[in-house]
């Protein structure tokens, strides 16, 4: 209630709003807001939320209106009744040449997939530059408890390789699910 009678007070009537924040368990600290699309998430929003941010943006161009009736929409919307997540897989090493890629295809048939980017090909030599990271693979998964979510990491670090052409790994170290508190 706090957070929505702020945006009221600025005068804010209709749009997206997002704000990033970290739970201890007490309070809420905030580390990001904007008044924008909220990075490429839209898809763990509708599957989690059933909102799609890319379909209001589009409805409110068309019609003035983000959602037909802002009273459907709950505030507990945003508690998240799933688990969402984004799981990066980083390339490690310089000049080295991706020769296999494997687990891509056991990863898309999870029922818990939402969406996967692959950024990388097999046959790629890639060299260290200014880039922070080089991701070649990103998944977006939900599931219905925490423990599931563990579960769909240690399954997805369990099948996903990629490898040079004498077999050595390419990924940096993999988030061990177990770090999860």
């Amino acid at each position: 209630d706090k957070v929505i009678n702020m945006f009221k007070s600025e005068g804010f009537t209709d749009g997206l709003i997002f704000l990033q924040g970290h739970f201890d368990g007490k309070r809420v600290k905030f580390y990001e807001m904007g008044c924008r699309l909220g990075g490429s998430f839209y898809n763990l929003e509708q599957e989690c939320l059933g909102y799609n941010p890319i379909d209001m943006t589009i409805r409110y161009a068309l019609t003035g209106k983000m959602v037909y009736d802002i009273n459907t929409v709950s505030k507990r919307a945003a508690a998240y009744p799933k688990y969402a997540m984004s799981c990066n897989y980083l390339l490690k090493g310089d000049g080295e040449t991706i020769y296999k890629i494997n687990g891509i295809e056991e990863i898309k048939a999870m029922k818990n997939t939402v969406a996967i980017i692959q950024e990388r090909e097999e046959g790629l030599t890639y060299y260290v530059d200014k880039t922070v990271d080089k991701p070649v693979l990103t998944v977006h998964s939900v599931a219905d408890t925490f423990d599931d979510l563990k579960q769909l990491i240690k399954y997805m670090n369990d099948v996903f390789t990629v490898v040079n052409e004498n077999g050595k790994s390419l990924l940096m170290e993999k988030f061990n699910p177990n770090d999860l508190a």
